[in-house]
C-alpha cells in the first residue's frame, strides 16, 4: 500500500467513524429519556438494577461521550487520545452486542435510539465491520504532531452541545419525536388498521371431541359425525406490533384504550408517570382544566393502583407504554378525533 493511498484511507475511514459516532450521540441526545430506556433494560439484563436511578445520566453521558469522540475524529483534534478511546468503544459495543444476540437478548440494542432499530445480530455486525476500521485510525496516529490549545477549546464546545440538548430535551420533550406517538399520527387508525391486520393474517382453531375415543381434536373446519363441538380459540401471527401493547384499564380492570381512542372531538390526556412530580406542575393541571371540560381530560397514570384524579376520569397505564407514548413525568398528549394534535411537558402548558 502505498504511503498516499494510506493517507487519503486514513482520513477517509476517521470522518466515516466520526460521522457515525456524532450520527450515535446525537440521536441520543435529542431524546435522553428515550435513550434511558435502552439502559434500563441494559442494566436490568446484567443485574445491575441499582443503577437504575441513573439510568438517564448514564444516557446524558453516553450521548456526550459519543458526540464529542465523533467531532474530535472528523476535525483531526487530539487523535492521540481520541482514537485508543474509539477503539474501546467499538470493542466494548461489540461484546455487549454479542452477548445481547445470544445469551441475554434484550431486543432492539438502542445504538441510534429510536431512529434506526436495529436488532441485536445486525448490530453486531455492524460494530464488527467498524472494529478493524477503528483499530487503523487508532494505529494511524502515532505520528500525528503536537496538539494546540485551541484544540481543547474544541473539545470543550463539542462536549457542551450535546449536554445543553440533552438536558433541555430531559426537561421539556425530545427535540426530535420519532416515536409512533408523535403529533400528526392518525393513532386511532393506526390502532385500528394494525388491529384488522393481526385478524386477517389469524386463525380460528375449532376444538372438538372424538365421541368414541374422548380424543380432543383441533381442525380449521368444522367437523361433524363422530365429534362433539369443545370450544374455539383465536391465534395471531407471532409478529413485532406497533401499538401491541396500547393498554389502558380502570379501577375494575377493564380494557379501554378503544373508548378513548374513538371519542369524537377532543380529549386531553393527562400523562403521570410521576405522581410525585403532579404537586410541582399544580399551576399547569390549572391550565389544562381551564382550557377543557372535566369530561374531555383523561388522566393516564403509571403510578400504582387506579384512584380518581381530582375527580377526572382516570386509567392505568403500564409505565414503559406512558414513556413510549411521553417523555415526561407529567405531560399531556390531545387527540382530536382520534389523531395526535399537540404534546407538551406539563411545566411548557400555559
Amino acid at each position: 500500500m502505498s504511503p498516499r493511498f494510506k493517507s487519503i484511507s486514513f482520513v477517509v475511514l476517521r470522518w466515516l467513524l466520526g460521522a457515525l459516532f456524532i450520527f450515535s450521540g446525537a440521536v441520543k441526545c435529542v431524546d435522553p429519556v428515550g435513550t434511558s430506556l435502552y439502559v434500563d433494560k441494559y442494566l436490568a439484563a446484567y443485574g445491575m438494577e441499582f443503577m437504575l436511578p441513573a439510568s438517564l445520566t448514564l444516557a446524558v453521558a453516553l450521548s456526550v461521550v459519543e458526540f464529542t469522540l465523533g467531532v474530535m475524529l472528523v476535525v483531526g483534534y487530539l487523535r492521540r487520545y481520541v482514537a485508543p478511546v474509539v477503539f474501546a468503544l467499538v470493542a466494548l459495543f461489540s461484546v455487549v452486542t454479542l452477548l445481547s444476540a445470544t445469551v441475554l437478548p434484550i431486543g432492539d440494542c438502542g445504538c441510534f435510539g429510536s431512529v434506526i432499530m436495529l436488532e441485536p445480530w445486525m448490530s453486531l455486525l455492524k460494530n464488527l465491520c467498524l472494529l478493524p476500521v477503528a483499530w487503523f485510525v487508532w494505529r494511524g496516529v502515532k505520528d500525528e504532531s503536537k496538539e494546540e490549545r485551541w484544540h481543547f477549546a474544541v473539545l470543550g464546545v463539542a462536549m457542551s452541545l450535546p449536554l445543553v440538548v440533552s438536558l433541555y430535551a430531559a426537561a421539556h420533550l425530545p427535540l426530535v419525536d420519532v416515536s409512533p406517538y408523535r403529533e400528526g399520527t392518525a393513532l386511532r387508525d393506526a390502532v385500528v388498521a394494525e388491529q384488522a391486520m393481526l385478524v386477517d393474517e389469524g386463525r380460528c382453531v375449532l376444538i372438538f371431541e372424538d365421541m368414541a375415543t374422548g380424543e380432543v381434536v383441533e381442525s380449521e373446519t368444522w367437523l361433524d359425525e363422530g365429534y362433539e363441538y369443545v370450544d374455539a380459540r383465536l391465534e395471531f401471527p407471532d409478529v413485532e406490533t406497533t401499538y401491541g401493547d396500547l393498554a389502558f384499564y380502570d379501577a375494575d380492570g377493564a380494557e379501554c384504550s378503544g373508548d378513548v381512542l374513538m371519542r369524537g372531538g377532543r380529549v386531553a390526556l393527562l400523562c403521570v408517570n410521576d405522581g410525585d412530580a403532579v404537586d410541582n406542575f399544580g399551576r399547569g393541571i390549572a391550565v389544562l382544566r381551564a382550557a377543557y371540560p372535566d369530561e374531555a381530560i383523561v388522566v393516564l397514570s403509571a403510578v400504582g393502583d387506579v384512584e380518581a384524579f381530582a375527580g377526572l376520569t382516570t386509567y392505568a397505564v403500564d409505565a414503559l407504554l406512558l414513556r413510549s407514548m411521553i417523555r415526561a413525568d407529567v405531560g399531556v398528549i390531545v387527540l382530536n378525533d382520534g389523531d395526535v394534535e399537540f404534546k407538551s411537558h406539563i411545566r411548557d402548558i400555559k
